[in-house]
């Protein structure tokens, strides 16, 4: 009140860092001795204690954090700089603490560094994402009573019967799945919503990011490749959006239980799904494939850290996969065609039957068999399941960036050939495996016997 009236400052900005006082050779021991002594620093800022006449000029006496009063204003600033650094960083802990982040581990000290960055991005992000999703819930809301009326109505009892005797879908119960699966990729194309949420960014910020990279660009110009430092600086800042509405849509898809990740990994089957059909041709119509990218990755991670429940997550899908039975109809053929001619080439002049019965029981001819059948099992199921996930998500995705690299024939080749030398691997053992079974088998049951 007395610095109001005496016209003297009331408040420091803080902006004049402290500068300790170089220590001489000889002050050394004193100088770390009044360090330790240092009281503990405080977030609390200096505040006006009275005002003192200095040569018949007022000024205002300060009231610093550790008791200690003082003309000088910039000690005050100093006191002020440091009080506010303080604050900031407890600010910081806690906004760890909240994320569950631990203060002492450095890496979760960059996270939550990486968090402050993002958050304007994030926070535009979450409302563009929710207004997503209150338009995918008006859509299902929509669709659920287009459903009940159509279930009402007479036509729902006019369809035709499958083999089975199961009902098949009629075309108007087709069309209306088709369109509910279109307007969910249009919803959750995650291409637009990033374009929404670097276009709703707030300009200060946006302008600062596209400063930092154009700064990177001007000092990086083998990485402009034929772009101007704008244009670059602007595609790198959308690229970083991008990956952040990429990495909240895996987020938001990532398992939340054991039996959510199992259940989806069982349910897992392009041919015999029909939401799954419906969502491969939506995907194609609309070119948005983000979300199902952002789908694979989340189990993909889920599996990483469930190794064993992954496993049998696989073996299950495998179990109820056509694929699995196609290929195993391919390499039995195989087997037996490798079994005639395997037994064709030990018995000059044999029928293809007498050839086979003769082969079946020699372990050479069961280790042709199992080669043979086990190549081309593996090898068409690996490249049928190649084909199902290009066919999926546009190509062959990059999980770490949320795209996709379009149809690779290359990797659909690789894929083919992995099976072939996995399966002849296995399919080689098989019979090994099996003879010295039947041999243990053997002696177990003549001991017993003996005995």
């Amino acid at each position: 009140f007395q610095a109001q009236l005496a016209g003297t400052p009331t408040k420091v900005m803080g902006l004049t860092p402290p500068t300790p006082a170089p220590a001489t050779e000889g002050a050394e021991g004193a100088a770390e001795g009044e360090a330790q002594q240092q009281p503990v620093q405080s977030g609390q800022s200096p505040v006006p204690y009275g005002v003192k006449y200095i040569d018949g000029k007022a000024v205002t006496q300060w009231l610093l954090p550790d008791g200690r009063l003082t003309t000088s204003l910039i000690k005050a600033d100093q006191a002020e700089y440091g009080a506010r650094t303080v604050r900031l960083r407890n600010q910081f802990v806690g906004r760890m603490k909240e994320n569950g982040l631990d203060p002492a581990k450095q890496e979760d000290v960059q996270k939550q560094a990486q968090l402050d960055y993002e958050a304007p991005m994030r926070k535009v992000l979450s409302k563009v994402w929710a207004q997503a999703e209150a338009e995918d819930r008006e859509a299902d809301e929509e669709y659920t009573r287009q459903l009940k009326e159509y279930n009402n109505s007479v036509r729902s009892n006019i369809r035709a019967y499958g083999p089975d005797g199961m009902p098949l879908p009629t075309p108007e119960e087709n069309i209306r799945d088709y369109n509910r699966a279109v307007k969910r990729k249009e919803t959750f194309n995650l291409e637009k919503m990033a374009e929404s949420v670097y276009a709703g960014l707030p300009s200060s910020y946006r302008n600062s990011q596209l400063h930092a990279y154009q700064q990177y660009f001007s000092t990086h110009t083998n990485e402009l490749n034929g772009r101007t430092v704008q244009s670059a600086a602007e595609e790198a800042l959308k690229g970083e959006v991008y990956q952040a509405v990429y990495q909240h849509a895996v987020d938001s898809r990532m398992p939340k239980s054991k039996t959510e990740f199992f259940l989806r990994k069982l349910a897992d089957q392009p041919f015999v799904s029909t939401y799954q059909a419906m969502d491969m041709a939506a995907s194609a119509m609309t070119g948005s494939y983000g979300m199902t990218i952002a789908d694979q990755a989340a189990m993909s991670q889920y599996g990483q850290e469930h190794r064993v429940l992954d496993i049998i997550g696989t073996i299950g899908n495998m179990a109820i996969d056509p694929t699995t039975y196609i290929s195993g109809g391919v390499g039995s053929a195989a087997g037996k065609q490798a079994l005639k001619i395997a037994g064709k080439q030990m018995i000059k002049g044999a029928t293809k039957d007498m050839a086979e019965r003769f082969a079946t029981r020699t372990l050479t001819g069961r280790l042709v068999q199992g080669a043979a059948g086990g190549a081309f099992n593996f090898a068409t199921y690996e490249t049928l399941k190649n084909l199902q996930q290009q066919a999926s998500t546009g190509g062959m995705p990059d999980y770490a960036t949320g795209t996709s690299n379009g149809f690779s024939g290359q990797d659909l080749l690789n894929a083919t050939k992995h099976g072939f030398i996995m399966g002849g691997i296995v399919g080689t053992a098989s019979p090994i495996i099996g003879n010295v079974a039947d041999k243990a088998v053997k002696v177990t049951t003549s001991t017993a016997g003996k005995m």
